[in-house]
């Protein structure tokens, strides 16, 4: 035989066992039993749900995530290995077992992954002689500034300011909620007008007689 036809008789031998690997190795890939893996998880110390836990299987980069009460499900092979992570929880693998049901379903209690970091102390002064020189330095308030501050905040002072500060967004929020729970609370019944209850009338009157609105006027002014 010419080196020419040694050559031709190895590239062929090469082509035959490759052929053969890959067949064998596709014959097993689709002998690989399928199993429809579903669980629920959750915190090893809470069992509350975990929802958006990674569920991945890093030899095919198939996976899915857990939803909002903690819960999956997705198809598996026997054999695969799964990983599932969550942020602030430690990874944890399971490996899918041989069943005869063709479905298995796992309690996953996922460990918090704390971390403990250094104590850091934060001060406005670099030295402890800087800190020294601050406290000398600092100017102690007077019985006439101590006055003013408790005049500043006494109950009438505040309560004027505020009357005049607007809402912030929680508490137009919490006067939305009250108000559309006021309209579900009084959609079948009549509504009430306080102008026509004679007893408020009463008050009104009374309330103008005794001057109480000029007198609360009067305190606004002073208090601001």
């Amino acid at each position: 035989m010419t080196i020419k036809s040694h050559i031709i008789f190895f590239v062929f031998i090469i082509l035959t066992v490759f052929i053969c690997s890959s067949h064998s190795l596709y014959a097993q890939e689709e002998e690989k039993k399928i199993i429809q893996v579903s669980g629920v998880v959750v915190d090893e110390e809470t069992q509350s749900g975990l929802p958006g836990t990674h569920i991945f299987i890093p030899a095919t980069r198939r996976g899915t995530t857990s939803n909002a009460v903690g819960y999956f499900s997705f198809p598996a092979a026997v054999g695969d290995s799964i990983v599932f992570s969550s942020v602030g929880y430690e990874r944890l693998y399971l490996i899918i077992p041989d069943t005869k049901k063709g479905k298995i379903t796992e309690l996953i209690e996922m460990r918090p992954d704390t971390t403990y970091l250094r104590d850091v102390e934060v001060s406005p002064y670099l030295t402890e002689r800087e800190f020294k020189e601050a406290i000398l330095a600092m100017k102690i308030p007077n019985q006439e500034e101590y006055a003013n501050m408790r005049r500043n905040l006494s109950d009438a002072r505040l309560a004027a300011l505020f009357a005049v500060t607007p809402m912030d967004g929680s508490e137009n929020y919490r006067f939305s909620n009250q108000v559309n729970f006021n309209r579900v609370h009084t959609n079948n019944s009549v509504q009430t007008i306080p102008l026509l209850n004679p007893f408020a009338i009463s008050s009104l009157f009374e309330s103008i007689r005794r001057g109480d609105f000029k007198k609360k006027a009067r305190e606004g002014q002073e208090d601001l």
